[in-house]
């Protein structure tokens, strides 16, 4: 998606997706099933067209990234099941190595949801230490409670047909 981004894209250089393939940095979407492009992909399916996505693939790959990390972060814009693929990396390492591993060591949340109403799938990042989500519950986590798409806006590719 970055490559094509860059190669059709007004102006690549606004692109998050586009920097991050520039400086090989995975960018994974969690809840992918749970979009407009799974709904895309299963006309595809019914035609036994086969995709190769693997979402168990791509955890284990995150709790790799995490393991072969002297430091690690997670940016999280938003909440419910993207926050928790990213932070259960430590707890999936504890659960396959026994490591105790203590998760992240750097998380920022940016997300509109609240704790007192319930929105904010179940926990703040302090709580995260007692599931093994972040390695300190009170140094280096900051969550920003704002509208992702305004303290993080991604420019999306403007493609022209070829």
């Amino acid at each position: 998606m970055g490559k094509y981004s860059k190669q059709h894209s007004k102006n690549p250089e606004r692109s998050f997706v586009v920097t991050a393939y520039d400086y090989d940095v995975p960018v994974y979407v969690s809840t992918l099933k749970d979009s407009s492009l799974a709904l895309d992909l299963a006309p595809l399916r019914l035609e036994n067209k086969i995709h190769s996505l693997d979402f168990v693939r791509e955890i284990i790959e995150q709790a790799a990234i995490l393991y072969n990390s002297k430091k690690s972060g997670i940016l999280e814009l938003g909440g419910g099941v993207p926050k928790n693929t990213a932070q259960q990396t430590g707890p999936l390492l504890d659960q396959i190595l026994g490591l105790g591993h203590g998760g992240q060591n750097y998380i920022i949340q940016i997300t509109d949801a609240r704790p007192d109403t319930g929105g904010l799938s179940g926990a703040t990042l302090q709580e995260g230490k007692s599931w093994g989500k972040v390695k300190d519950a009170h140094e280096d986590v900051i969550m920003v409670y704002t509208d992702a798409t305004i303290a993080f806006p991604i420019t999306l590719p403007l493609c022209t047909k070829q």
